[in-house]
């Protein structure tokens, strides 16, 4: 059993111990089979876990960024469609009146003020949502509202589909709120 190993054996030791100890093979059984000592493999078996748990986090912060930006797309979408649903529409109407070849027509134009569909902003506050699920900084409440941390205060977003309410506080005037409270005022 040699101790002195060069890149290129420990390199392929290492991808030998990997394949053995994930067929169930136990340190003993794998040093003995690879012809070095059991203390070489627990030291490369700690390299490998190393590895392993430093892919896989690179691994979930790619996945989380691949996500964050199709929700960063779909919450555009949804701000350009509030914005379109926002926009006042023109209707013209045409009447004809009379059968004859002089025939008169009445065009009336008419334009309606559009308020805005609320259900583009439940969308948006999904979105805001889902990002805050992955990034770990918001905690739902059992109304299905979700609580974000914005600087020293709280925001809090509330929702169904006909109805968006974006409500923050700050924490200092929450603590003011309560004293006034607690001393009876």
């Amino acid at each position: 059993m040699s101790k002195d190993r060069q890149k290129s054996e420990i390199s392929r030791d290492r991808r030998n111990i990997a394949a053995l100890y994930l067929r169930g093979k136990t340190q003993v059984e794998i040093a003995a089979e690879l012809q070095i000592s059991q203390a070489t493999v627990s030291r490369d078996l700690a390299a490998i876990r190393g590895e392993w748990v430093k892919e896989s986090v690179q691994a979930i912060d790619q996945r989380k960024a691949i996500e964050l930006a199709k929700i960063d797309a779909l919450e555009l979408e949804y701000w350009e469609a509030w914005k379109r649903s926002q926009v006042a529409t023109k209707q013209e109407v045409s009447e004809v009146f009379g059968t004859g070849v002089g025939n008169k027509a009445k065009i009336q134009k008419r334009t309606t003020e559009q308020t805005g569909d609320p259900r583009f902003l439940s969308g948006v506050m999904q979105c805001i949502e889902k990002r805050c699920q992955i990034l770990g900084i918001g905690v739902s409440d059992k109304k299905g509202g979700v609580s974000v941390n914005v600087g020293s205060g709280i925001g809090k977003l509330e929702g169904d589909s006909n109805v968006v309410r974006i409500i923050v506080h700050d924490n200092d005037d929450e603590a003011e709120s309560k004293n006034d409270e607690d001393s009876g005022a």
